[in-house]
């Protein structure tokens, strides 16, 4: 494997920062803890390279075939994915805050322990992503399809996920303080132990979902449709589930103190 330091010398240059590396072959370089600040890696060809610890802030990505790249560690704010793709590359414990990551390809990525905080993830594909303890903070995922992804742990305070397919992920103790679920598809999802405190689930389709011992407080559920939905011991103090439609619901030692129930179907 090629080093960044080879790689310098061969390119007569003495740093790579705000460089353009545009359509490179860039094959198998391990760029390891090198500061590769607001390169432009347009159309390069970066098979095999190793961007492990590597500072890549402001760096565009975009567009590009990144299928296994290691990021491992790396600090990648406000870095440009967008359409790339990430098919099985490692983000774990990586520095994502404010990266756009609009319409990328993330199926089986794994972004464990990674900050996303402010992250645009847009239509973005995630299918069986790992996600695990990863903070999402205020983060986009307005359309992004999350089937069978690990969630569990993550953090989702205020994240956007309107429209967001949940299919059968596993959202086990995640927290969405005031998570914006409008429209969300959660069929067969996995809530158990997760904090939706405040969360906004207007027109979210839930079906075959488990919600054990979440966390409903202030949520607001008007409109959303539940079937064969579990809700044992789950907290609903001061919920609105105006308009919702209910059936086959299971609320075995639920709290449904000031719950709204106006209007609901069942």
């Amino acid at each position: 494997m090629k080093t960044a330091a080879t790689l310098l010398k061969e390119l007569n240059l003495t740093t790579f920062v705000s460089k353009d590396l545009i359509g490179l072959d860039l094959r198998y370089v391990n760029f390891e803890d090198t500061d590769l600040r607001f390169c432009n890696f347009t159309d390069a060809n970066l098979l095999g390279a190793n961007f492990e610890g590597a500072d890549l802030r402001g760096a565009i990505l975009g567009d590009l075939d990144l299928v296994n790249i290691n990021f491992q560690g790396a600090y990648l704010k406000g870095a440009n994915f967008t359409y790339a793709n990430l098919t099985k590359a490692n983000f774990e414990g990586a520095d994502l805050t404010d990266a756009y990551l609009v319409y990328a390809n993330l199926t089986e990525a794994n972004f464990e322990g990674a900050d996303l905080t402010r992250a645009n993830l847009e239509n973005a594909t995630l299918l069986y992503a790992n996600l695990i303890d990863a903070n999402l903070s205020d983060a986009i995922l307005t359309y992004a399809n999350l089937t069978e992804s690990l969630l569990k742990g993550a953090t989702f305070t205020r994240a956007k996920l309107v429209h967001a397919n949940l299919t059968d992920a596993d959202l086990t103790r995640a927290y969405l303080v005031d998570a914006d679920l409008m429209k969300a598809l959660l069929t067969g999802a996995n809530f158990t132990r997760a904090n939706l405190t405040s969360a906004t689930l207007l027109y979210a389709r839930v079906t075959d979902a488990n919600f054990t011992d979440a966390n409903f407080t202030d949520a607001n559920l008007t409109d959303a449709s539940f079937t064969r939905v579990n809700f044992t011991r789950t907290n609903f103090d001061g919920a609105k589930l105006r308009s919702a439609k209910l059936e086959a619901t299971i609320f075995t030692d639920a709290n449904l103190a000031r719950t709204d129930f106006r209007r609901v179907s069942v």
